[in-house]
């Protein structure tokens, strides 16, 4: 995942690896963070990539579910 600023707003980008992208329909998340501060943006930006990384692991995995769930009994 990487950062850009956009007309003095930062944006999350993260591109999807070639095996995942038929499945996601796309070639790259991008996101608005909705701030002009990189800071902030950092900070927003977290949440976003562990989203994306899961539904990239969903998408390799052929719709299962299972590393999402994984990944929520860990946190809980």
């Amino acid at each position: 995942m990487y950062l850009e600023l956009r007309r003095r707003v930062w944006h999350a980008l993260h591109d999807i690896p070639a095996d995942a992208q038929d499945a996601l329909g796309r070639p790259r998340f991008c996101v608005s963070l909705k701030t002009g501060d990189r800071r902030t943006a950092e900070r927003r930006a977290v949440p976003i990539e562990a989203k994306w990384r899961g539904a990239i692991e969903v998408a390799r995995k052929g719709g299962s579910k299972d590393a999402l769930e994984g990944d929520a009994a860990f946190w809980r």
